[in-house]
């Protein structure tokens, strides 16, 4: 994995790299993994830096979707549904910390 140096925090990029396939052919493990790289992963990132944020009362997280998010697709339905939850966490998150000067 390729990591990018962001002042005092490296981030690691996500992907989850699941085949598109058809909703109903797809297993628990792999619902269950895309959910994990997609969405779980960046909001435990989001809630590590997002404290150091608050306490310096600065600080900017971007976290990347896809047009899936608002769209969906035939053959990513978990993908889609994990972009769309990610999208509505860092709105959410945002909200949050705006008034402590970070977003």
């Amino acid at each position: 994995n390729r990591q990018h140096r962001i002042r005092h925090q490296q981030v690691a990029p996500f992907y989850s790299g699941a085949m598109a396939r058809i909703y109903s052919g797809v297993d628990t493990e792999t619902i269950q993994k895309i959910i994990a790289i997609d969405l779980t992963g960046p909001m435990l990132i989001a809630r590590h830096v997002g404290a150091g944020m608050v306490a310096r009362g600065r600080g900017v997280i971007v976290n990347t979707a896809s047009q899936l998010a608002f769209h969906g697709s035939a053959t990513r339905a978990a993908y889609a549904a994990a972009k769309a939850g990610l999208v509505q966490f860092t709105k959410s998150a945002a909200a949050e910390w705006a008034p402590h000067g970070a977003r």
